[in-house]
């Protein structure tokens, strides 16, 4: 996998966590069980990361090397941190916004 698929990957992936976290978290309200946001969040990265990445090496024939097993790994680590970072700064800015 090339530097340039990786980050392009990350950003499909950051996107597609945030909207399906909210929607795993509207679906937990909806059915009145707690949780921790931020499992969820981290969950939900891990899975949307490493499934698709593994989606990306099938639809382009990727080898199933010790380096590309690797990068599967760092997609899901990258995922995870860059969904943590993202989700924390939008509950920082709502959270500014309700106060003013």
């Amino acid at each position: 996998m090339t530097g340039e698929a990786f980050v392009i990957l990350m950003s499909i992936f950051s996107t597609a966590t945030g909207l399906v976290a909210q929607a795993v978290k509207t679906f937990l309200d909806k059915q009145n069980v707690k949780y921790v946001t931020d499992l969820v969040v981290l969950f939900v990265a891990a899975v949307v990361g490493g499934c698709g990445t593994l989606v990306y090496y099938m639809i382009n024939d990727v080898p199933c090397t010790g380096k590309n097993i690797a990068f599967i790994f760092l997609m899901i680590i990258a995922n995870c941190i860059g969904a943590m970072v993202g989700y924390d700064k939008i509950v920082e800015m709502v959270g500014q916004f309700k106060k003013k």
